[in-house]
């Protein structure tokens, strides 16, 4: 038996190519971290560990899967032949996940599958995002100087004023657009 052990927070195709490596050493069960461990990365999770849990165990290769407290916690109940993790972890492993293996006799092995994490897909993706963020702010405020117009064009319609379908005699529909140009607010209403 074989134990894997990851957030998977998105799934991915690292996470994807890191498993099936795995499952060729036997039997594959995955542990799956709690969200808890992946707030202790900084940021909060994407999915649910049910929705991720879910999601690698309806992947062909692997046998089952486990979302004990901690991975020591399923090295333990399992006593797995190997624990399989991704280069990026070599030399990076919690000491009581190495002491728990050498306990109950599971080799570490490390699989060169994987190229990026999720944490770094997913600062890339935000860095992306802040990035054409400031480019909007940067080009509306340049536009809005251009002209001398404010950010802000506002459209009410209040429920209570309305009654009947548009166009009937019995329509009292009040609409109040409101824009700012410089620092002179405008003021329309129809009825």
């Amino acid at each position: 038996m074989v134990l894997a052990d990851g957030c998977f927070d998105p799934l991915h195709v690292g996470h994807i190519g890191y498993l099936e490596a795995a499952s060729k050493l036997g039997n594959l069960f995955v542990h799956i971290a709690s969200d808890e461990a992946i707030r202790a990365k900084g940021r909060e999770p994407f999915q649910s560990r049910t929705e991720r849990r879910h999601m690698v165990a309806s992947l062909k290769f692997v046998y089952g899967t486990c979302d004990y407290p901690s991975l020591v916690d399923a090295i333990r109940q399992f006593t797995p032949n190997a624990l399989v993790k991704g280069r990026d972890w070599l030399g990076k492993l919690p000491h009581d996940v190495v002491v728990a293996c050498r306990e109950v006799g599971t080799v570490i092995v490390y699989t060169d599958t994987q190229e990026r994490t999720s944490t770094q897909r997913l600062n890339t993706e935000k860095a992306k995002i802040e990035q054409l963020a400031e480019k909007f702010i940067r080009d509306t405020d340049r536009e809005m100087f251009k002209h001398g117009t404010g950010p802000t064009v506002r459209l009410d319609l209040d429920p209570k004023f309305y009654r009947g379908d548009p166009g009937d005699e019995n329509d009292n529909a009040k609409v109040t657009f409101t824009r700012y140009v410089g620092l002179r607010k405008f003021r329309e209403e129809t009825q």
